[in-house]
């Protein structure tokens, strides 16, 4: 029996459910890490605790020797009573970030029209990773004359096209790989396979950034890897304030990398 065949392919317009899918997944996925890392951050498991043996203390629902193994077991529906508002809380205060830059994504300039948009310059492309017949990422890079436009104008309420033409900086609009298949590293195939026809499109293409957050680490480890180096912070998000930073990779970087 033959392997699952993998390959990087450009987007098609039967793609487009596929890649929105894709682009909302990828960011509403920062949401269930924000949730899983606040429930767990070390000033929410000490306060957790301190209100915990404070409900066990007025409860008075401490172990009870007498009883053997079962007294032990006393505390634990306070522990767990305690639980429950703090994953709700957190839950309430990081949701409406992380739908917002959901939506944000939905109405970038490149959705209506997704095979037109990245025909504009020949160093622009959206690519799908497939592994045995199956959809598992995208790589959207924008290296238009606007590719640094992040909506839409609420005038038009649709894409315009401009002249054609390829701008000095390109922009990762999109970046996503299914959980599953992030431990093999195959989203540095793909990552790579979007920069180098990008800078071997066109030599006017300077450079190329992507805005990512710390809660994304696969994504900052790829980019680290192919050599992007950090630019800014550009935000923060969640309850404690974990960083959206912008990376840029230079053309001459990328060449003497990759010779």
């Amino acid at each position: 029996m033959s392997p699952p065949d993998a390959r990087i392919r450009l987007y098609q317009a039967e793609d487009e459910k596929t890649v929105r899918f894709a682009i909302g997944k990828s960011n509403l996925e920062g949401l269930a890490t924000a949730n899983k890392k606040s429930s767990l951050h070390f000033v929410t498991l000490i306060i957790w605790i301190a209100l915990s043996v404070a409900m066990v203390e007025y409860m008075q629902w401490w172990p009870k020797l007498e009883q053997g193994f079962i007294g032990y077991l006393g505390p634990l529906p306070a522990f767990g009573a305690m639980a429950v508002p703090f994953i709700a809380l957190f839950d309430w205060i990081n949701r409406p970030q992380f739908e917002d830059l959901a939506q944000e994504a939905l109405r970038g300039p490149d959705i209506p029209d997704m095979l037109q948009y990245y025909s504009r310059s020949p160093a622009s492309g959206l690519w799908i990773l497939e592994f045995d017949g199956h959809s598992v990422g995208i790589c959207a890079l924008d290296a238009s004359l606007d590719s640094e436009t992040k909506t839409l104008s609420p005038a038009s309420g649709r894409f315009r096209a401009p002249s054609k033409g390829t701008s000095k900086t390109a922009v990762i609009r999109h970046f996503f790989i299914d959980e599953p298949y992030r431990k093999v590293d195959i989203q540095k195939d793909l990552l790579h396979h979007g920069i180098q026809h990008a800078f071997n499109a066109d030599a006017k293409l300077q450079r190329i950034k992507m805005t990512c957050s710390s809660l994304t680490s696969y994504v900052q480890k790829c980019l680290k890897d192919e050599g992007f180096t950090f630019e800014r912070h550009t935000s923060s998000l969640g309850v404690y304030g974990w960083k959206t930073s912008e990376w840029a990779l230079e053309r001459e970087r990328f060449e003497k990398k990759d010779l």
